[in-house]
């Protein structure tokens, strides 16, 4: 199974142009993501609020937008990028570590389109994600976090 993992953005910033990867990474929640996504995922992306899908190795400039400021498309940008990566990959499953604002969106088109989607913050308010992910991320305990601990 091949198992492409998304995760949102955050506030926390970095100035300046930087890869996806590198641009948020002031967040500690944005850290734990990158390092599950890593490890999980044999691909992985970042949900932008305001770029939509962006592979890790993009250079990005730095930006301030809240989640609320998205446009009403953002779903279909996202998509438009993203759909073409998970065919080239062979992708079986989507996992998003993100918000239900990032995938609440992207769901429906993601399991119409035959992908199994994974959401492991669902019902886990933004402490008990951080320590899902904490825990998940500790030596050893590769795959544990699961959709029934979410």
């Amino acid at each position: 199974m091949t198992e492409v993992v998304l995760v949102s953005c955050s506030k926390s910033k970095r100035e300046g142009v930087h890869r996806a990867a590198d641009l948020y990474g002031p967040s500690d929640i944005f850290q734990k993501r990158r390092t599950f996504s890593r490890r999980e995922g044999d691909y992985w992306g970042v949900l932008s609020g305001k770029y939509g899908y962006l592979r890790p190795w993009e250079a990005v400039p730095d930006y301030e937008m809240h989640r609320s400021e998205r446009s009403d498309v953002w779903a279909a940008f996202v998509l438009r990028d993203l759909l073409p990566d998970l065919d080239y990959w062979g992708a079986d499953r989507v996992t998003i570590l993100a918000g239900k604002a990032y995938v609440d969106p992207l769901l429906a088109e993601l399991e119409a389109e035959g992908y199994d989607v994974l959401d492991y913050n669902r019902g886990l308010r933004p402490g008990e994600r951080k320590a899902a992910l904490k825990e998940a991320n500790q030596p050893g305990k590769q795959g544990t976090l699961t959709e029934v601990e979410a």
